[in-house]
C-alpha cells in the first residue's frame, strides 16, 4: 500500500472540505450570525493546515493500484465526517461527538437521517452547511477532486472506487473531462431546481432544498419536510428526484446528441418501469385516503421518488398509510435508483443484472449443456462482473442481517431495528416503527448511532471500499 501518495491525496480532500465550508461562513455573515464565524472559522484553519501539511508529504513511489483508490475513498469520507462535526460542536448546535458525527456522516452519505427534532430553530449558517454536505456527498468529493487534481494524483481507480454502480462508465477520453462534465451536469440541474422553487419558497430554503434533492439526502430547513408545501414545489422536486436518480452519464450522452443511445439505455428503462409500477400501485391504493386520484397520484409519486431516489424527504405520513403502500416503499427501499447517479441502494442495474442470473440459471437446470450469455445495456456481463454482484448482493444482506442484530441488543424492536439498518445501508433517512416518516435518529443510544454511521458509510461507498480499509493484508508493502 502506497500510505505516502494516500495521504497526499487525503491533503487534497481537507483542503477541498476548507473551500466549501467557506460558503456557510459567508452565509453567516450576510444574515449577521457572528457566532457562527468561531465555529467555521477554527475548522477551516484546521483543515487547511493540516491539508497543506500533507499535500506537501513527498512521495518516492508512483504506484497507485485498485487497493490504494478504494482506502483513499474509505479513508476520505470518514475524515471528512469527522471535520465536518467540528462547526456544530463549536456553535453548540449538536454539543455530543457522536451525534455531531452521525449528523454529518448522514450528510455526506446524503442519507438524510438526523438528530434533530426541530431544525427550525437552528442558525442559517449551521442549515446551509447541512445541505451543502448533501450537495458535496451526492456526486462525490473525490470525483469533484479529479477534475482539478494535478495530472500527478489522478488516477481512474480513484473515481472507480466512489462511483456507484456496476462499472464505472467514462463519458470522455480524458478522466479529467469526464469528472469535470459530470460536475457541470450537476451543477446545473441543482441550479435550474433552485430558480424553479424560487418562485413559491424563500430563496435560502430553495438553495437549501436544491441541495438536498441533488444529493439526493432529504435534509430540509423545515421540520415537516415538504409537507407544508405547495402543490407546485412538491412537484418539482418530485421531477428533479427522478432526475438526480438517473446516470448522470446518460446526460453527457443527450449533449453529445446521442438522444437514441439515451433512450436505449436497458437501465434506464428499467428504472422508469419500476418507477411508473410503484407509483401506479400506490397512487391507486390511495385512493381509499384521498378524495381524488390527482392528490393520490401527487402524494404517491412523491413518496415512491423520495424512497427509490433514496432522497428521504415526506410530503404526508406515510407511515399510516395502507400495507399495499408500506409494502411498496420497503421494496424500492432496497432496489434505489441507477448506477452513477447520486442516489443509493442496490441500484437498478444490478438487481437487472441479478434477475437475468437467476433466469438462466433456472433454464440450466433444465437444459445443463446450453449456453447463455447475459446481456446488460448492449454488452455481454462477463464472469467478473456477475461475480462482483454475487459478493455486493451476499456482502449487503450479510451486512443488513448483522446490523439488525447489532442494534437489537441495544434498543428498538425488529421492524425499527431492520427498517432503519436498510434504510442506512440505502442511505434513504426514514425508515418504520420507532424512527417512522421524519427520520428522526436523536433517541438510539450511541452504540446504535455508531452502528447505523458504519452502514451508512458502507452503504455510500458500496461495501468494498471500507472492507479492504479495514482489512491488515491490503496494507502491507509490496
Amino acid at each position: 500500500m502506497n500510505v505516502r501518495r494516500i495521504l497526499k491525496v487525503l491533503g487534497y480532500v481537507l483542503i477541498a472540505e476548507a473551500v466549501f465550508m467557506l460558503f456557510p461562513l459567508i452565509v453567516s455573515l450576510i444574515y449577521e450570525e457572528f457566532f457562527n464565524l468561531k465555529a467555521f472559522g477554527i475548522t477551516i484553519s484546521i483543515l487547511a493546515v493540516l491539508g497543506i501539511i500533507l499535500v506537501n508529504i513527498p512521495v518516492k513511489r508512483k504506484n497507485f493500484f485498485l487497493k490504494e483508490g478504494l482506502a483513499v475513498a474509505g479513508l476520505s469520507w470518514i475524515v471528512i465526517s469527522i471535520f465536518g462535526a467540528i462547526p456544530f460542536m463549536i456553535s453548540g448546535a449538536i454539543p455530543k461527538f457522536i451525534d455531531a458525527f452521525f449528523e454529518t456522516v448522514s450528510g455526506f452519505t446524503t442519507t438524510g437521517a438526523t438528530v434533530f427534532s426541530d431544525v427550525e430553530i437552528l442558525s442559517k449558517g449551521i442549515l446551509f452547511w447541512r445541505a451543502l454536505t448533501h450537495f458535496m456527498g451526492g456526486m462525490g468529493i473525490l470525483v469533484f477532486l479529479l477534475a482539478f487534481l494535478p495530472s500527478s494524483e489522478k488516477s481512474i481507480h480513484i473515481y472507480s472506487a466512489e462511483s456507484t454502480g456496476t462499472k464505472a462508465l467514462k463519458v470522455a477520453s480524458k478522466l479529467k473531462n469526464a469528472t469535470l462534465y459530470l460536475y457541470l451536469i450537476y451543477i446545473g440541474f441543482t441550479l435550474l431546481e433552485g430558480i424553479l422553487l424560487c418562485f413559491d419558497m424563500p430563496v435560502f430554503d430553495a438553495i437549501c432544498h436544491a441541495f438536498s434533492t441533488a444529493g439526493t439526502g432529504g435534509f430540509s430547513t423545515f421540520n415537516n419536510s415538504i409537507a407544508g408545501q405547495s402543490s407546485y414545489v412538491q412537484v418539482v422536486i418530485t421531477v428533479f428526484m427522478f432526475i438526480f436518480g438517473i446516470n448522470f452519464s446518460l446526460y453527457y450522452l443527450l449533449i453529445l446528441g446521442k438522444v437514441k443511445e439515451f433512450f436505449k439505455s436497458e437501465e434506464l428503462r428499467a428504472f422508469a418501469l419500476i418507477v411508473v409500477g410503484a407509483i401506479l400501485i400506490v397512487s391507486l391504493k390511495l385512493l381509499s385516503v384521498y378524495d381524488s386520484f390527482g392528490k393520490a397520484l401527487q402524494y404517491g409519486s412523491f413518496q415512491v421518488l423520495s424512497i427509490i431516489s433514496t432522497t428521504g424527504f415526506f410530503s404526508a405520513e406515510f407511515t399510516v398509510w395502507p400495507s399495499l403502500c408500506l409494502g411498496v416503499l420497503f421494496i424500492v427501499m432496497f432496489i434505489g435508483s441507477m448506477g452513477g447517479s447520486t442516489g443509493g441502494g442496490i441500484k437498478v442495474s444490478r438487481v437487472a443484472i441479478a434477475y437475468k442470473m437467476a433466469i438462466r440459471d433456472f433454464k440450466k437446470t433444465i437444459r445443463p449443456n446450453k449456453v447463455s450469455l447475459i446481456k446488460f445495456d448492449g454488452r455481454i456481463i462477463d464472469e467478473g462482473e456477475e461475480r462482483g454482484v454475487r459478493l455486493f448482493l451476499v456482502s449487503y444482506f450479510g451486512i443488513l442481517l448483522i446490523s439488525t442484530l447489532l442494534l437489537s441488543v441495544f434498543s428498538g424492536n425488529i421492524e425499527t431495528n431492520l427498517t432503519a439498518s436498510l434504510s442506512m445501508l440505502s442511505n434513504v433517512g426514514p425508515a418504520f416503527g420507532e424512527i417512522g416518516f421524519s427520520g428522526y435518529y436523536g433517541f438510539l443510544p450511541n452504540a446504535s448511532k455508531i452502528i447505523l454511521c458504519i452502514d451508512m458509510l458502507i452503504g455510500r461507498l458500496e461495501i468494498l471500499p471500507i472492507l479492504v480499509m479495514l482489512a491488515p493484508s491490503a496494507w502491507r508493502f509490496k
